[in-house]
Order: structure tokens, then sequence, then C-alpha cells
């Protein structure tokens, strides 16, 4: 038997094995944005770079109003079909409810 007095069922075990992985995600994230970052900034851009956490579409919009960005440049992953209808799109929510511009830039197809 684990460890019991969790949230909802769960016990202290499995709440840190969740933080433990929002962490990593988190790490990851903000590698991965560093990385991005510092290639814009070597071509002569303002980049900053901000992890948050929960609904992305969100998080992003919330952003947009707090920071009072001028634009928005977001990558549209090309999800259709039962996987749009099921996750939503992330680009549409934040074009639809932002109300500033968005740039949408499509990924370059995988070699």
């Amino acid at each position: 038997a684990g460890a019991t007095g969790g949230i909802d069922g769960m016990s202290a075990v499995d709440i840190q094995a969740i933080e433990d992985a929002v962490a990593l995600q988190t790490q990851e994230a903000e590698r991965y944005l560093d990385e991005q970052a510092k290639g814009l900034r070597g071509k002569g851009l303002t980049v900053e770079a901000e992890t948050c956490q929960g609904s992305a579409a969100e998080e992003i919009i919330r952003h947009a109003r707090d920071k009072d960005i001028d634009m928005i440049a977001i990558s549209n992953h090309g999800r259709s079909g039962l996987g749009r209808l099921v996750f939503g799109s992330v680009c549409d929510k934040v074009m639809r409810e932002v109300g500033i511009p968005v740039l949408v830039v499509k990924p370059p197809k995988a070699d």
C-alpha cells in the first residue's frame, strides 16, 4: 500500500511524481525557448522568453494583455480532423480572442 492523505485519492508519491514531471517539462521548455531566443537575437531581434503553466491559448492571451504586446507570432502545428476537434487549436483560439495581430507560421516539413 502507498502513502495516503493526498488530494482526491492521490498519494503523496503520486503528487510528487506529477510535480517532478511538471518541473522537468518546464526545464525542457525553458531550454528550448532559450535556444530559439538566442538564434533570433543573433539576427538582431529583441526577444523575451517566458514559460507559464496552464492552458496554452489562455496563457498566451493573458501574457499578451498583461505585457501590452503589439503582435504575436505563433507556429501552427497543423493538427486537423479529429485531433483538432478533440484538442482544439491553440492558434485558432489565440487569433479569435487576443484582439491584436497574430502572425501564423507553418513549421517546415521534417525531412
